[in-house]
């Protein structure tokens, strides 16, 4: 029934936002591009060049792509481009990544040097936006620049690090905003009240890509793996009984929350590839099978011969402090009361990311 969803969904995949280049259409992207990694199942990569070249003209413009936006979601799709350019050697993925390599000479910057997560958010850095686009800057950058940006997204992590850890449960505060002035922002900390679990499921899984991105030969490497082991350590702690993990990571018998299923696909795919890599001993590793095959006993579901993934939080931000988004406040009861939808390609693209790295290890094919 896995292969048997997979494939009806890649099917039946028509963009996020109507063709308009985003980043929950990056995360289904990665998913493909991972099974053929994966698998070697050429179909895969078929399947994402016909969904890139519905996006991408061929003189490389990117349809509804705005670098002049800031937005570090626009960066996530662009990582498929390195294997879409590499398979097929057709000049528009390079002009494409290029393009998005540009946004980032620019984009704006906290005062300790982090990007913001997007223009209309000033001063403010969140966990996701660590994932959409360091991955992608580390690899343009070992391909292209030498390498040259790798000490810029270190200092980046490190003051993530230095300023949303919580030392006490050790987990991550979802944002942080260096101005203190945003509503949700602790005034003392600038950080926001809650561990929202897919924020630290883009977090982890932008720490074990980059373990991947650069390699045991360079000098960063450890600083990312003891990153990856640390973080690994502290999601292990709250998993739950059937394998998945709560909305609100540290609160789970607290009313209205709920086994989310994007944040377990995430963490089961960051558990399964730190194994794979190496860093994490084996029991993370059996943590993250629990982990896929309680999504697949829970929230894979079938009705009239068609399977769904459910249990996926929709959409959940933060405030930009200038009254846009003003019900993103930050509190516990803003992230349960987010829609629970089916189908989202931010859990799906995670599921298929994990079930990569499980046929990986069984070196089976779909």
């Amino acid at each position: 029934m896995i292969e048997r969803f997979i494939h009806q969904y890649i099917e039946n995949y028509t963009g996020y936002k109507s063709g308009r280049w985003c980043y929950e259409d990056g995360c289904f992207y990665k998913g493909i591009a991972d099974l053929y990694t994966a698998t070697r199942y050429g179909w895969f990569c078929e399947q994402l060049i016909e969904h890139l070249n519905n996006q991408i003209q061929p003189d490389g413009n990117i349809n509804g792509y705005d670098p002049a936006e800031y937005s570090l979601d626009n960066i996530n799709a662009g990582k498929v481009l390195f294997l879409a350019y590499e398979k097929s050697s057709d000049v528009r993925y390079l002009i494409a990544l290029r393009k998005i390599r540009e946004q980032l000479q620019t984009h704006p910057r906290t005062k300790a040097g982090n990007f913001w997560h997007k223009n209309f958010y000033p001063s403010q850095v969140w966990l996701d936006g660590l994932y959409m686009a360091l991955p992608f800057l580390a690899q343009f950058s070992l391909n292209y620049e030498n390498g040259q940006s790798l000490p810029d997204i270190r200092r980046q992590f490190f003051n993530v690090r230095s300023l949303m850890f919580h030392g006490l449960n050790e987990l991550y505060y979802h944002g942080y905003d260096e101005s203190h002035k945003s509503p949700w922002a602790d005034p003392e900390t600038g950080c926001s009240a809650c561990f929202w679990s897919r924020a630290m499921g883009w977090y982890a899984m932008a720490i074990v890509d980059l373990c991947d991105i650069i390699g045991p030969s360079h000098e960063d490497y450890i600083f990312y793996a003891r990153l990856l082991k640390e973080i690994a350590y502290s999601i292990l702690a709250w998993q739950q009984p059937q394998g998945l993990w709560m909305q609100i990571m540290d609160q789970s018998d607290r009313q209205g929350n709920y086994p989310e299923t994007s944040a377990s696909a995430m963490f089961a795919y960051t558990l399964l590839k730190g194994t794979r890599l190496g860093i994490l001993e084996d029991h993370y590793g059996q943590a993250g099978q629990t982990a896929f095959k309680g999504i697949v006993a829970h929230q894979l579901k079938e009705e009239k011969g068609q399977w769904a993934l459910t249990g996926i939080c929709g959409m959940a931000g933060l405030g930009d402090g200038n009254g846009r988004f003003t019900c993103r406040d930050g509190s516990y009861e803003y992230y349960i009361n987010e829609p629970i939808i089916t189908d989202d390609p931010k859990g799906v693209g995670a599921f298929m990311m994990a079930r990569a790295e499980i046929l990986r290890q069984e070196d089976t094919h779909l």
